[in-house]
């Protein structure tokens, strides 16, 4: 089931699922105690967790969360290459949390740099998330492997996703299964709006993007 959800966003998203024996890139475990696992996990691998922004050092360590994630991101140039000079940046923060890098050339368009998303992690803790449906959770867990997105749940209860569903009054066993409408539509946008842009110029771009695959639906 995990799986299949996991598949499912992937689809939205125009993401190609490579065959077996790839290097795998997204990490979903299930435990039955988050913080002892991310306290282990920090014990034997400190590099997981360099340079974190504060906010998500709390959500990730003692925070008690059913669901935690983390990011790797890399600058890269705009065809993939790397960038001279340049280290992962923020690794454990999503892409908006990253510090600002431009390139200047003779474009006043492009950044010349491409938030690379390398490597990302999702642990369930399972005691936490009890009385969840699992599919529920997997849709969840799905959501945040490639939307990158921060875990302020109070601000997406109010939107129609998944995202939401640890902050909406409404019993656990009512939360949303599956991606919503507009799930889909950020995934679809989000994967192809053009990558080496600001960020004010993306959200513009990956609104329209939305209303237009909402409606077409």
């Amino acid at each position: 089931m995990v799986l299949a959800k996991l598949r499912d966003a992937a689809k939205a998203a125009g993401i190609r699922e490579l065959p077996a024996g790839c290097k795998s890139n997204l990490v979903v475990i299930f435990t039955t105690n988050g913080d002892v696992l991310m306290k282990a996990l920090r014990s034997k691998r400190p590099g997981f967790f360099v340079n974190l922004e504060p906010v998500k050092t709390r959500e990730l360590f003692g925070s008690g969360r059913a669901v935690r994630w983390w990011y790797e991101n890399s600058p890269r140039g705009p065809n993939g290459q790397a960038v001279p000079g340049a280290t992962d940046m923020n690794v454990g923060a999503s892409a908006t949390e990253m510090n600002s890098m431009q390139v200047y050339t003779s474009s006043l368009i492009t950044t010349n740099i491409v938030v690379n998303l390398s490597g990302n992690v999702v642990v369930i803790d399972v005691a936490k998330a009890e009385g969840f449906p699992l599919d529920a959770i997997a849709s969840y867990a799905a959501m945040v492997s490639f939307a990158q997105v921060t875990a302020r749940d109070t601000a997406l209860a109010e939107i129609p996703s998944v995202l939401g569903m640890f902050a909406r009054p409404n019993p656990r066993k009512e939360a949303l299964r599956d991606l919503t409408a507009w799930d889909r539509a950020y995934l679809h946008g989000l994967y192809r709006i053009e990558p080496n842009r600001p960020f004010d110029t993306q959200r513009r771009r990956l609104t329209a993007k939305m209303r237009d695959a909402i409606v077409v639906e």
